[in-house]
């Protein structure tokens, strides 16, 4: 039945290169189906002509003289069996299925040797085309035309080269797949051979005789190890020609980027090159303006005649919409990409013929901007199309099973507005790639701009660099305050931002003002010593406490100056305030602990513990708190105070290995000794149970219903080991292996015995003292 499948997706194969993948995926599957157990097979009728081959199968080489000769005895083997059924119509079903079964195989036979010596032209046709790519490839010194060299022209020759490089990844990777084919199907045949060889060595061996029904099975074993070989020379030939085609296609890129290396190598971009880009780029932005007018104008129209019908059969949820609204979103990228373009067209055309550092640094900029949104917008288009691929699927699969003719009818539009819109996805795909092409040629015209430059220009840009970067630097904010102010009778509230720049100017400007008023107070406080006979002593208070105002004012002035405002000052102090009062000594306490838990190491990141009601894993141990993730995959921060205050059980803290222990058990009249046997066997074949120290089993108890067993094992706990999961197993396993051996596992029964020895003895005996009639409290 393989070959049958193999000579369908043959043809397939030979149209295209898709065909072939198609083809390698089919057969890689039915190639496990190939071969069919001796025994299952029954006898074939016997047929003249079919040669009886032994049972060593060998690939031979592919020379046409002995392919030739196959092929004709293969044919007339094929006669003599279309002969036997045309002579005898209409016998026993079963001796003519299996004549139709020599029948298949000799035809494949034919076919794969048919085609073997057709693939002899395809083979000569790929070694002339590799050697006339090598031919040009040793030959081609350079273009005709000097150079410099057109960037559009430098352009084409570079997507020439990428495409190339493309197809050759293609063929290869089609090259590998079909050799590793060819490679399960050489083992195959080999397996086989062997098979055939051990059933000719049963058949010799026998002293009784062999049957006729064995004979033919071997016959039509040997038949089928033929056709296998045959359909594996049909492959080898198949697989020169794939090798041809992967080695012209790599002479192929390698001339490409040769020429687009050369090419590059001085590009200049000329202003009528210029003009046509922008004619091109003008002319694709037309279009797009022309498709969403259209799209839009549509849209109306559409939607109002199909309104009732789609809200019809959009009531089944099954059915995904597809509305004009989507095709929109899937044109309004365009504008966006087409301006892009044009940005990095202008930046390409600047950069050609003023290659400033401030150019350079700005292009470079802009140019891993638009670089960003392209892949933004390409990752968006993807997604697009995947969807879109699924709702055109989904619709078609809808409109096969759809019985009423009006919801055929909306399926039928839905699934044609979700091939429009994919061809507009493609459409927007297609311009955002192209666009991706061009800003990446733009960062490798950079790239040779900046290393072009001389000293100074990189001196320059240098410079312009760290002055940007110092710009930024200096207008970071870090963050904001919020300043009332009353305007008549009115409250005004604004956001004034706090950054590096200002608190700089701020330190700047106070650290010069704290000298200042140093400065002025001692020659206030000579002045007035000198001058007034002011005491000393008090002229040196007076001083601080000059001094100290002076701090408040010019606290208050540089703030102003600077435009902070004071209330900053205000909600920081109150911060700090309620952390003081409220949150420091909680947080005093678990950092001490913290750092106890670091020096001592109780444990470390991994180890399974359990505190209190929390039991799991270790994932990061911190200074204030510890972070441990349960089995749930929730992880809890408890706080390393709670390590110090609490009884912590760590699972793994110096040997990993754990006793854990399933208890059941059987019901009475079971053999035990058996059952501990089979209990001791089913948790030594579990992988992550140790051996060592040796799981045990206990006969622990005789119960009230049953005889009760215990099962002790060790595991080591680790990233492969959950407990909860070995446990199960176990209980599956033991479960299994006691009802295949008929042990049956007890649940709680009660048993009650009657001595039926005599006859049961029964009195009717009258009360004498009757119990007193309590009163009724209803009266």
């Amino acid at each position: 039945m393989w070959i049958h499948t193999f000579s369908v997706e043959r043809n397939r194969r030979r149209s295209t290169l898709a065909g072939t993948r198609a083809v390698l995926g089919v057969l890689g599957i039915v190639l496990a189906l190939a071969f069919v157990s001796p025994s299952g097979m029954a006898a074939p009728v016997p047929v003249p002509g079919i040669a009886k081959g032994v049972g060593k199968v060998e690939t031979t080489t592919n020379a046409p003289d002995d392919v030739r000769k196959e092929l004709e005895a293969a044919r007339r083997e094929l006669s003599a069996v279309e002969a036997v059924l045309r002579r005898s119509p209409g016998t026993d079903a079963g001796i003519e299925g299996h004549v139709e079964q020599q029948r298949y195989l000799l035809r494949e036979m034919v076919r794969a040797y048919e085609q073997t010596l057709a693939a002899k032209e395809r083979i000569e046709l790929a070694q002339k085309l590799v050697d006339e790519a090598q031919k040009q490839a040793d030959s081609w010194a350079g273009f005709e035309t000097l150079p410099p060299y057109s960037v559009l022209f430098v352009d084409k020759l570079i997507k020439d080269a990428d495409a190339a490089e493309r197809r050759v990844k293609a063929s290869d990777g089609e090259y590998q797949s079909f050799n590793a084919f060819r490679e399960q199907l050489t083992r195959a045949i080999q397996a086989n051979a062997a098979a055939i060889r051990r059933e000719e060595e049963r058949q010799s061996g026998s002293n009784s005789g062999v049957e006729g029904n064995a004979r033919e099975v071997l016959d039509l074993m040997r038949l089928r190890a033929r056709a296998q070989t045959a359909v594996l020379k049909e492959l080898e030939s198949s697989g020169e020609k794939l090798r041809l085609d992967v080695v012209r296609t790599g002479i192929e890129a390698k001339l490409a980027r040769r020429k687009a290396d050369t090419a590059r190598a001085d590009v200049h971009f000329p202003l009528p090159d210029y003009h046509q880009v922008r004619n091109e780029l003008d002319a694709e932005s037309r279009d797009a303006s022309t498709n969403l007018a259209k799209l839009l104008g549509e849209t109306g129209v559409a939607e109002s005649k199909q309104l009732a019908a789609r809200e019809e059969a959009l009531r089944d949820a099954r059915v995904p919409a597809v509305t004009s609204g989507g095709m929109l979103d899937a044109l309004r990228l365009l504008p966006t990409v087409i301006e892009i373009k044009r940005g990095a067209w202008d930046l390409r055309y600047s950069i050609y013929n003023d290659r400033s550092p401030a150019l350079l640094a700005d292009a470079a900029q802009r140019q891993s901007h638009f670089l960003k949104t392209l892949e933004l917008f390409a990752s968006n288009v993807e997604r697009q199309l995947v969807r879109s691929g699924e709702v055109a699927g989904r619709l078609e699969s809808l409109l096969i099973d759809a019985d009423a003719s009006g919801l055929r009818q909306t399926l039928r539009m839905q699934l044609e507005d979700s091939i429009k819109r994919r061809k507009y996805l493609q459409d927007t795909a297609a311009a955002v790639a192209s666009a991706q092409f061009i800003v990446a040629r733009l960062g490798e015209e950079l790239g040779v701009s900046k290393a072009s430059m001389g000293m100074l220009d990189r001196m320059k840009t240098m410079a312009n660099n760290a002055s940007e970067m110092a710009g930024k630097l200096w207008d970071f904010e870090l963050f904001t305050a919020e300043n009332t102010i009353e305007v008549d009778g009115r409250k005004v509230t604004g956001i004034s931002s706090i950054t590096i720049g200002k608190i700089a100017r701020a330190v700047l400007i106070f650290a010069v003002g704290v000298f200042a008023t140093l400065w002025l107070g001692r020659v206030a406080e000579s002045y007035v010593v000198g001058r007034f006979g002011y005491d000393a002593t008090r002229a040196r208070i007076l001083r601080k406490w000059l001094f100290t105002l002076g701090l408040l004012i010019l606290l208050v002035v540089v703030l102003t100056w600077v435009n902070i405002p004071l209330s900053v000052f205000a909600f920081l102090g109150g911060a700090v305030a309620i952390g003081v009062g409220f949150g420091m000594q909680t947080l005093l306490k678990n950092l001490i602990s913290g750092l106890m838990l670091l020096f001592e190491q109780p444990f470390k990141p991994g180890d399974l513990v359990q505190v209190g009601d929390i039991k799991g894993n270790i994932t990061e141990v911190g200074i204030r708190s510890s972070v441990i993730r349960d089995a749930n995959g929730i992880e809890t921060l408890v706080p390393n105070s709670v390590f110090l205050e609490q009884n912590v059980t760590n699972w793994m803290y110096e040997n990993p290995r754990v006793r854990f222990c399933i208890r059941l058990g059987v019901a009475y009249g079971s053999p035990a000794r058996e059952v501990a046997e089979i209990l001791d066997e089913c948790v030594r074949r579990h992988g992550l149970v140790l051996h060592e120290p040796a799981p045990m089993v206990l006969f622990e108890d005789f119960g009230a219903d049953a005889l009760q067993f215990a099962v002790y094992y060790w595991v080591e706990i680790g990233a492969k080991a959950n407990p909860v999961q070995i446990a199960s197993d176990l209980r599956f396993m033991i479960d299994k292996a006691l009802s295949d051996k008929g042990v049956v596992i007890s649940f709680p029964q009660r048993d009650v015995h009657l001595d039926a020895a005599s006859p049961l003895k029964i009195e009717v005996v009258r009360n004498r003292n009757p119990a007193p009639v309590e009163p009724s409290s209803a009266g």
